[in-house]
């Protein structure tokens, strides 16, 4: 089975602040982080989003009032179906 099958820090998600979450979504490189849309900490509270990070802080994704999953950044590669589960399971 692949990555995501391992139990380990990426597995566990917790709820975090805009701060710290956009800590860690802005060291995405640049090329990556082309294809996310720029919220500030007021955006974000504006929304009332809930943002969750893995432990390991090298995932994250923000999930809006309405289920939108959005701010989806991963440092590692083949985190998408796992970040995707657990947005799921946020309520996105």
């Amino acid at each position: 089975m692949g990555q995501e099958q391992l139990s380990g820090p990426e597995k566990i998600f917790t709820s975090v602040s805009p701060k710290e979450f956009i800590n860690q979504r802005d060291r995405l490189r640049e090329d990556l982080f082309a294809f996310l849309t720029p919220l500030t900490e007021e955006d974000y509270v504006a929304k009332k989003t809930k943002l969750f990070l893995s432990q390991d802080l090298q995932s994250g994704f923000g999930v809006n009032p309405d289920g939108e999953l959005i701010s989806v950044f991963a440092l590692e590669k083949q985190r998408g179906r796992l970040l995707v589960a657990e947005a799921r399971n946020q309520g996105g």
